[in-house]
C-alpha cells in the first residue's frame, strides 16, 4: 500500500484511538481493535487497500460515517477502509448530473 495518497494509522500512530472508533458508545472497542485504518483519498486508494487486504488474507470493513449501531464497520485484527474523507459534491447543471463522494453525510445533501 505504499502508493496510497491517504493516511495509514496503526496502534502506534498518533490519533489511533480516535481513528479506530465509531460514534456508537455501546460497542466494546477494547474487543474490536483493527490492525490498521486507511483513510482513503480517492478510488485508487480504496482499490489498493482492498487488493492489499485480499492478497494478505486480512479481513476488512468499509467505513464512511462511523455511525454503525451494530459496529459492522470495525473489526478485530483486520483493516478498516475509511472513505469519510471522500466527501466531495459536484453538480453539473448543464448535464443534469451530480457526483457525490462516498464519505458525504446525508445532511450535507439537503
Amino acid at each position: 500500500m505504499s502508493k496510497l495518497r491517504g493516511r495509514i494509522l496503526d496502534p502506534h500512530s498518533p490519533g489511533w484511538d480516535k481513528a479506530r472508533r465509531n460514534f456508537c458508545a455501546r460497542i466494546d472497542y477494547d474487543e474490536l481493535v483493527p490492525k490498521a485504518v486507511v483513510f482513503c483519498q480517492n478510488r485508487e486508494d480504496v482499490a489498493a487497500a482492498v487488493r492489499w487486504a485480499r492478497e494478505n488474507d486480512v479481513p476488512f470493513r468499509a467505513r464512511s460515517g462511523r455511525h454503525s449501531y451494530e459496529g459492522y464497520s470495525v473489526l478485530r485484527d483486520g483493516l478498516v477502509i475509511d472513505v469519510s474523507e471522500l466527501d466531495e459534491i459536484s453538480v453539473d447543471v448543464s448535464e443534469g448530473r451530480a457526483r457525490v463522494g462516498a464519505g458525504v453525510f446525508a445532511l450535507d445533501l439537503h
